[in-house]
């Protein structure tokens, strides 16, 4: 299941736009080829860095951070920061499919 989770605007980084924070625990786990939360605590994988940047096509945002677990990506406010800059910065510089870029 979808949950919007929290918007963000984008103007305090001196972009126009609005992102909404979704949680969606089943897409995340099969975008990192993983097929159900378990291995998650087998391979002890902190599932706050299992976040994915969308540009929407909904009229209300601009783009998506996809998140696995919204209350474990909220616990810690710095690596939340952190985790949403370096989304931010696929804004300049996108990552796509079969695309290897350092920059990116």
């Amino acid at each position: 299941m979808i949950c919007l989770c929290e918007e963000l605007s984008l103007s305090y980084c001196g972009l126009d736009g609005k992102i909404a924070i979704l949680e969606d625990k089943h897409t995340v786990l099969k975008n990192f080829g993983l097929n159900d939360g378990s291995w998650l605590n087998l391979w002890n994988i902190d599932c706050r860095l299992l976040t994915m940047f969308y540009q929407s096509l909904d009229a209300h945002y601009d783009w998506f951070i996809v998140v696995y677990d919204y209350e474990k990506f909220c616990s810690d406010r710095e690596i939340k920061e952190a985790i949403i800059w370096h989304e931010i910065g696929h804004i300049t510089y996108p990552a796509g499919k079969n695309i290897i870029c350092t920059d990116t």
